[in-house]
């Protein structure tokens, strides 16, 4: 985006927590965020006209960042509320409504869910689409991303019944799609065999059809009843439906100078949850890890939970983007590594900035790691927070990535002792 970005640029970002719990790392960013745009209105003479209308520039961009960039999801309905609530008081006006931020806290299992090839193939291992299921999805899309954008694009005004409204419409258009990706979800998780989940997948996808086709009138209450029972148990998340004004096609990519056809989730910024085998297989079910593995090709079972949302959320970062994660101070060692940094390499990712031992800040006695990934185009130009880091390309002879190993902690009042320096390009290949 260059040195000094356009206000309407800064707020073509998309940048989301996927585990926000309640929202701390989405205000940090709707704050910072802001303070650009309010410093982009400054650089072209914006701020003097909006000073007119508006009490305080910093609220005015807050309220626009959060309703238009700023996106979260969290598979406790409890922290989607607590999420809501966060935003709201970080963007507070005295004369104007809570901030409307409903079309983009969701709740939802960020690492259970298809993709539109997925959901058109009625597979989680797609080959070819089902040309019915195709035709309804992309009927879908076109019902359903006009009205989320009239949204966002409604982001400077104080009408939230209307907001409300068109997010009302835009759930009931994806209602049949998200059913149907819930059926399909439920065949994988219903049975602990491939054989066996074929079978059932075939089974439901028979009943999909018939549904679709209106040649069973009883079809449509055991689709529903099926994704129904499935969603109970795994409230899975499907990205592109949910969230499709950031995956369609025509977006133009802010970080790709505006170029069409390529821009998903900008960036990702979070402390998702840590987990073991045992315990991810507590909370999530006998077949969890079995999905985890086969939707991140290469994880290992034996990989902490940390992991696999660096792997998902690369893969929503599409070809250009950014992702900043804490994690468990196991992500650069062994099956960890294997799972979430390595692939992340392997694909021209650049590990730009990282800790490798953080003491945590509360009274909990546990030790994390910070890591920074960037893809694309913000890896070949970084801003200034990677040069501030040491940043250097993956041309610098004997750096594939760079860290600030010795950097004092920013969370904690005293001064953090030395963590002991190891290059970011041994995390991912050791």
């Amino acid at each position: 985006m260059g040195p000094a970005p356009s206000a309407a640029q800064l707020l073509e970002l998309k940048i989301c927590d996927p585990a926000m719990g309640s929202g701390a790392f989405l205000v940090e960013a709707c704050r910072h965020l802001a303070d650009h745009v309010v410093a982009a209105w400054t650089r072209d003479g914006t701020a003097e006209q909006l000073a007119a209308r508006v009490p305080d520039l910093a609220t005015h961009a807050r309220r626009l960042v959060a309703q238009r960039c700023l996106y979260g999801v969290d598979k406790n309905p409890f922290a989607v509320e607590l999420a809501r609530m966060s935003l709201w008081l970080v963007t507070l006006a005295r004369d104007l409504p809570f901030t409307f931020v409903d079309h983009a806290l969701r709740h939802g299992d960020s690492l259970v869910g298809l993709s539109l090839d997925q959901i058109r193939a009625f597979h989680w291992a797609p080959t070819a689409q089902q040309d019915l299921f195709a035709a309804h999805i992309r009927q879908t899309l076109d019902d359903t991303i006009d009205l989320r954008q009239q949204i966002l694009d409604l982001a400077d005004a104080a009408d939230t019944r209307a907001k409300a409204r068109l997010l009302d419409d835009a759930t009931t258009f994806t209602r049949r799609a998200r059913d149907l990706a819930d059926l399909c979800l439920g065949a994988f998780f219903s049975e602990a065999r491939p054989a066996a989940r074929e079978k059932e997948r075939l089974r439901r996808l028979a009943l999909a059809e018939a549904w679709l086709r209106d040649d069973d009138v009883d079809a449509e209450a055991e689709v529903r009843r099926l994704a129904a029972e499935f969603r109970h148990e795994v409230p899975a998340f499907h990205w592109m439906l949910e969230l499709p004004e950031v995956f369609y096609a025509e977006r133009p990519d802010p970080l790709a100078g505006g170029k069409p056809g390529v821009a998903w989730m900008d960036a990702f910024v979070g402390n998702p949850p840590f987990a073991g085998k045992n315990g991810i297989s507590d909370a999530g079910g006998p077949h969890y890890i079995d999905w985890l593995k086969t939707v991140h090709e290469g994880a290992h079972g034996n990989a902490d939970l940390s992991a696999h949302f660096f792997r998902r959320a690369a893969d929503l970062l599409g070809p250009h983007g950014t992702l900043g994660l804490i994690a468990t101070n196991t992500i650069g060692q062994g099956d960890t590594r294997a799972t979430a940094l390595a692939p992340l390499i392997a694909r021209g990712g650049t590990i730009y900035d990282a800790t490798d031992s953080l003491p945590w800040p509360g009274e909990a006695a546990v030790t994390v790691s910070v890591a920074h990934v960037a893809i694309g185009e913000p890896r070949t130009t970084p801003g200034p927070t990677a040069s501030a880091a040491g940043w250097c390309p993956p041309s610098t002879p004997g750096c594939g990535a760079s860290r600030s190993a010795r950097r004092p902690s920013r969370w904690r009042p005293t001064a953090a002792r030395p963590t002991r320096a190891r290059s970011c390009w041994a995390w991912a290949s050791r």
